[in-house]
């Protein structure tokens, strides 16, 4: 999350994949560059607030679906101070979410212990 103050650059922590546009943002010959982000583009996740919501993810892509864990539950019980409390943005009790979660093997799992602990 950004700060509401105005900022003129934001930080990124990007995992190396050696190709890419991952590849090309960890190039040393780029350090100094500067990119234009554009965005949202396309349909956004449209969480419904009840009924079952399905999510298939990968490796690091693990990390997006668990913030959205986080911010449905902060928001949902009250705690999101960024959100408010009766936003409408709360999830109702008929919500569910099912998971299913890939990596390559236990020793490189992200978040498995949050991801079990959800079960």
């Amino acid at each position: 999350m950004l700060n509401s103050r105005a900022s003129d650059y934001i930080m990124l922590v990007i995992k190396n994949y050696n190709a890419g546009l991952s590849g090309m943002l960890n190039d040393p010959d780029n350090e100094f560059a500067e990119y234009e982000v554009k965005g949202p583009l396309g349909q956004s996740l449209q969480v419904q607030k009840a009924g079952l919501h399905i999510a298939f993810t990968a490796g690091t892509g693990v990390l997006p679906i668990m913030d959205l864990v986080l911010h449905l539950l902060l928001t949902t019980l009250g705690l999101n101070k960024s959100v408010g409390v009766g936003t409408g943005d709360e999830v109702g009790p008929d919500f569910r979410l099912r998971l299913y979660v890939s990596h390559r093997n236990r020793k490189e799992a992200i978040a498995l212990d949050l991801l079990e602990a959800m079960h």
